[in-house]
């Protein structure tokens, strides 16, 4: 029997037809009057509606059952992005996870963002130190903290220091304590009868104030450069010592300061004085000198000098040397014969031959000995003794016994720390350069002086003619 006898019979297919009793069977029946062609194409597409529904219905349970959906759905919306752990053991190995902020997360962009944020480098620095990491909330808590300390900073800063003596406001204490010690301030104080009252004040002045009673001065630029830095105190940091000895066994030990040379020095507490004034006063780094940037306080030098290991003294290169040549004597380390060709260079002919007939006629106002002493005190030489005095010798530096104490002290802490001392080639070397460099500065204000005379103009007085 074919589908179009079957449909004739409409009882029989509502049995037999899955849910005859129901709204298939009603829809075969209603239809079955009208024609059969139309009933056929009904029922062939209820059966592929029923089919397919079913199906999708048996693939939807199983993946239901399978867990997959509502894993996913569980973790995008039920469950927090990471997941926080008491103890660094308690983080799974598996995964994407933070063994040192003790989190871990759902997948690796979470985990890369979270290298790259201020709460895993803030715990990375805890960690240096020996500290437990913090979480998320209390590093909030603490930023939060430190903005509401910066803000209130800020508005103390803005605070103006007035000087009642000279009128004056200033936008920072360090511009008023400079200006308290400058000659301008001390001779306001001195022309008044009333003694200096320095008031912070709260608020800020009017405009009609500012004009009528306030002048807010820019510091001066002799109040610009800072106080030095006495021999006592290190160059590097705020540490006050008890002595000179003291003071360089804590540069040495805490900043790894030792001077070079040191067997040669004949100044030691000159050249530490030195280097205090051009760190306190010039606000330079003593490894950068010149070639570097001057900064705004003595503090960021010593921070930078501190940072980038630049606590030493630069000693290789000639301008280095001329720079700190008066503080050093490398006479001991001279070859023999060694600087003596200037010394002992001969005379032209002609000045040779005047000279020693002048020597042998010497005259009676000079005594005698070649010397002659003026009446403003200064005293001359006689030219037969001109080469002696082309020699220019350095005047010796006399040493007290405590200065060699100290000196040796330190030159035995240096040994003791593995110093084998300088060595002669090195110390020859540099001995030969600073000569030299004398010479070419010595030529170039010779040069100079010479120019400077050329430039100066003569003029020959005009006389009117009749």
């Amino acid at each position: 029997m074919d589908i179009a006898e079957k449909l004739k019979e409409p009882t029989k297919l509502a049995k037999r037809s899955p849910g005859g009793s129901g709204w298939k069977g009603t829809i075969y029946r209603a239809v079955f009057k009208r024609s059969s062609t139309f009933a056929l194409s009904i029922a062939v597409g209820c059966f592929i509606f029923e089919k397919a529904v079913d199906d999708g219905c048996d693939a939807f349970f199983d993946w239901w059952n399978k867990g997959k959906l509502w894993k996913d759905i569980e973790a995008q919306s039920f469950r927090p992005k990471t997941v926080e752990m008491s103890s660094p053991s308690a983080v799974s190995t598996s995964g994407f996870t933070c063994l040192n902020c003790r989190v871990k997360f759902i997948n690796g962009d979470l985990q890369r963002d979270h290298y790259k944020s201020h709460w895993h480098r803030y715990n990375l620095k805890r960690k240096v130190v020996g500290f437990e990491p913090v979480t998320a909330e209390q590093f909030e808590e603490r930023v939060r903290e430190q903005n509401a300390l910066a803000v209130l900073q800020e508005r103390t800063s803005k605070e103006s220091s007035y000087c009642q003596t000279c009128r004056k406001s200033f936008n920072t204490e360090k511009a008023l304590e400079n200006h308290l010690h400058s000659k301008k301030h001390l001779d306001s104080v001195s022309s008044s009868d009333g003694t200096p009252v320095v008031t912070t004040s709260e608020r800020k002045p009017s405009a009609s104030e500012a004009n009528d009673d306030i002048e807010i001065e820019e510091v001066d630029s002799d109040e610009w450069e800072g106080d030095p830095i006495p021999s006592t105190d290190c160059l590097f940091c705020s540490f006050h010592s008890a002595s000179l000895e003291k003071n360089l066994d804590h540069m040495t030990t805490k900043h790894s300061f030792f001077i070079p040379e040191i067997e040669y020095i004949v100044d030691l507490d000159g050249l530490i004085t030195y280097l205090g004034e051009k760190v306190g006063c010039g606000m330079r780094c003593l490894w950068c000198n010149e070639r570097g940037r001057r900064f705004y306080s003595t503090l960021a030098a010593q921070r930078h000098m501190r940072d980038k290991g630049h606590c030493k003294i630069p000693h290789d290169s000639g301008e280095d040397l001329l720079e700190f040549a008066d503080f050093y004597d490398f006479s001991p380390s001279y070859p023999e014969g060694f600087g003596t060709e200037d010394a002992d260079e001969e005379l032209p002919p002609m000045m040779m031959e005047s000279y020693e007939a002048s020597s042998t006629k010497v005259d009676e106002d000079d005594g005698g000995d070649g010397f002659l002493k003026l009446p403003s005190g200064s005293t001359i030489g006689h030219r037969a003794l001109f080469r002696y005095f082309k020699q220019n010798p350095r005047p010796e530096r006399a040493q007290g016994k405590g200065t060699r104490k100290i000196h040796s002290e330190i030159i035995g802490q240096y040994k003791a720390l593995g110093y084998s001392g300088s060595q002669l080639e090195v110390v020859q070397k540099k001995a030969r350069d600073l000569h030299f460099m004398r010479k070419s500065l010595a030529k170039s204000y010779v040069t100079l002086g010479v120019k400077a005379n050329k430039l100066q103009k003569h003029f020959r007085v005009q006389h009117a003619t009749n």
